[in-house]
This record gives structure tokens, sequence and C-alpha cells, in this order.
């Protein structure tokens, strides 16, 4: 912060050169100064990727094709590297064979029960035939114009037209279930077909996101085992930091707050970033919050695994009044300064209560004491050396300035500063 040195506080008086009423003090002190004041929370953590990813086998075999290798950058659903296929194209093939089987076994059926049916439908012709004839009969045979053994014809050609009928329908609800179990045995082989042609891709190894291989731990001739990473891609334009703040610095998070960074592979060059993410509970071992934090991506590029730090910026505030920390003494627990009064060709020390709002290494934020009417400016001349020596409403000289007379004006002084 800039300094403007205008007179610092006393350390002693002037011994002899004038009344010991008077409170001398060198010329050490500065203006309360309007500039920028920040709030930070400072914060150190490493560099990672949010979106990552590992590529994992999902069948053992030896590895014949890698298409790309660390550094690459890749997008989703790209080719990474093969892995031997012949067993599982044979089953594929085979399995092919198997639907194409199932479907002719379907056609057969279906043909079949359209014989059975047709079939039905004639013997519930001719049974409805012989029931009309079965009903003449025995109409006549009741009038006596037929003989007993006609009757018993028609009734023997109605029964065995019942009996067909029957026959015909047991035939056709069989040849119905063959439809429907050839259906099924279909949709077996379809889905054996889709499983066999999933495990077939599976000898693909694909990009799940679009990224950079950061990664990579197969190499041609290997054998690539379930369940052991492959590839390990990066989305590096998803950097995040995550910090552990207090918990006690919690009431002045909030998402969307401005966080610059340090990065020690490049000193000199600054990071930006926004909170987008602080944690929904705290720590109870240590009392801290996780914070995360997205990173604008910089040049150089960060990389995930580097070393940060930095701060995130709580508050910023336009023309703070600000005073030095070593001007600051407190009356229990109320701080307060002394700036210099000139008036009338005198000078003289006034205490002043202040409230402390924001600060830095050295300086502090003025704030007014509600009810106080004395404040101060940016041009209140604040001390700075010799506070010990000073109380509120002594009249003082500044070492190098203008002597004051001694006359009854400096006792008039004096006794308004002993009351």
């Amino acid at each position: 912060l800039a300094r403007r040195p205008i007179i610092e506080l006393a350390r002693a008086a002037l011994q002899g050169k004038v009344k010991s009423r008077y409170i001398a003090i060198p010329p050490v002190t500065t203006e309360a100064e309007k500039e920028q004041l920040v709030a930070k929370l400072e914060i150190t953590a490493r560099v990672e990727a949010l979106e990552k990813t590992d590529i994992i086998p999902r069948v053992d075999g030896i590895v014949t094709h890698v298409l790309v290798d660390e550094g690459s950058n890749v997008v989703a659903g790209q080719l990474l590297a093969r892995i031997e296929d012949d067993e599982a194209k044979i089953r594929v093939a085979a399995q092919k064979l198997a639907v194409e089987q199932a479907a002719v076994n379907i056609t057969m059926s279906k043909l079949s029960k359209e014989e059975s049916d047709s079939m039905l439908k004639a013997f519930d012709s001719t049974l409805k035939r012989e029931i009309q004839e079965l009903e003449r009969c025995r109409a006549q045979h009741d009038r006596g114009v037929m003989s007993d053994k006609d009757k018993e014809a028609a009734e023997y050609a109605y029964s065995k037209a019942l009996a067909d009928k029957e026959q015909a329908r047991l035939k056709a609800k069989r040849a119905g279930d063959e439809v429907l179990k050839a259906a099924i045995e279909k949709r077996t082989a379809q889905n054996t077909l889709e499983a066999e042609n999933l495990k077939l891709s599976f000898t693909e190894l694909k990009a799940t996101i679009s990224g950079k291989v950061i990664k990579r731990n197969l190499r041609v001739g290997q054998k690539a085992v379930m369940g052991q990473a492959a590839f390990t891609i990066a989305d590096l334009d998803s950097l995040v930091v995550r910090a552990r703040i207090p918990e006690t610095d919690l009431r002045v998070l909030r998402e969307g707050l401005r966080v610059e960074l340090d990065a020690t592979a490049f000193p000199g060059v600054k990071y930006t970033g926004t909170i987008d993410l602080i944690s929904s509970e705290v720590d109870t071992d240590g009392g801290q919050i996780g914070v995360r934090i997205k990173l604008k991506q910089g040049e150089p590029p960060l990389r995930p695994g580097m070393f940060v730090a930095g701060h995130i910026v709580t508050e910023e505030r336009e023309g703070s009044l600000l005073i030095p920390k070593k001007a600051l003494l407190f009356d229990r627990d109320r701080p307060y300064i002394y700036v210099i009064d000139r008036h009338d060709g005198k000078k003289t020390a006034r205490k002043i209560y202040i409230r402390r709002g924001l600060q830095n290494a050295t300086h502090v934020e003025y704030l007014p004491v509600e009810g106080q009417s004395t404040t101060i400016d940016d041009t209140s001349e604040v001390v700075v050396v010799g506070l010990d020596r000073l109380t509120d409403g002594a009249d003082i000289i500044v070492e190098g300035e203008n002597k004051p007379k001694v006359g009854k004006t400096n006792s008039a002084s004096q006794e308004s500063a002993s009351q």
C-alpha cells in the first residue's frame, strides 16, 4: 500500500525547549488511505480432473492392436485397442445359424397348424351334416318309416364324425403349441446371439469420455485381464481443486466466489477459478468442510496432480479507508487510534474509537463506532509512533515544525487537556 509520511508519534517531550505540558513527537505519521481491500482465505491443494475414467477390459485375451498412446486426444466412442476375437466370432456365427434354424422351424410349424386348422374345419362341417342326418333318421324312425338298422347306421356316422372332429381339434392345438414353441426358441436364439455379439464387442476397448489418454497399461501381445485398467482418460477442460476450509469460515463461503492460484511448476503464472460446489457436511475429525473449485485452463496448461496454492476471494471493497495496524491501541477489547487535530495553529492528540473491518498483513479497514461524533477521513493524520505517551486532548508539537509560543493560550490548552 502507498505510504505518505506526514508525522509520527511522540517518544519524548522536547527537553528544555518548551514547557513540559507539550508532548513532542517525531515527524512519522501517516494519513488514512482509501484503497481496495480484499478478504481472502488461503488454500493449498492438488489439481485433479473432474471427468476422469479408467477403461477396463470385460473379457480376458491377448491384445492384437493398440491404436493410441499416452498423450493422445480421444473422443467418446473412439477405438483404443483390440483383443483377440476369433472364438467370439465363431460363437456369433454359430448362433446366427441357430436363429435361422429357429426361423425355419417357425415357418414349418405355421404350415402344419394351417393344415390342422383346415382339417378341423372340414371335420366340423362333416359333423354338422351328420347331426342333421341323425335328426332326420330319428324322426322317420319314430313315424315307423325307417328301420332300426338305418337308425343305428346314422347314429354310428354321427359318433364317428364327432370323434374325427375332436381328434382334428387336438391336432390343431398341438400344431399351435408347436408354433409358440418355435417362436420361443427363435427369441431365445436371438437373445443368445445378442449376448454373443455383446461379448464380441467387449474385444474392442473404446473411450467412454472425450479427453486425453494420461495412462496406457497395454501393449500388443500382452494379455488383457478383466478388472485391470487398460487406459486412463481425463478431460483436461474439467480440472478442479478440492480444498479443505475450516468450518468457522463457512459463513463467508458461497458458490461462484473467485479463486486465484499459483502453480509450483510455473512460478509467476496466475490461474483462476470459481467455487462450484460446497460440501453438505463438515468433517467431524478436523472440523473442516470440502470445497470444489472449477479451474479455468491457462497457459502453460495445468495438469492433474500439480500442486497449487492461492486464495479464495471472499469479499472485495472499493474505497475502503485503511489505517496501519501499528496505529491500533486497545481499551480492554475496544480498539482506538490517535489522530493529530490541527486547529488555530495548535496541534492536539485526539483519541478515536474505531471498529475494524477487513484487513490485510499491514492495514485494517476503519469503520466508525455508532453514536460517536468524531470520525476520520482520508486526510486525517494517524499517529503510528510513540503512542504510549499520548493522552486524549494533549497538546503536541512535531519535531521540525515551528515551536509554539508559551503563553495564556498554551496554558488554556493545558487546562483543557488536563480535564
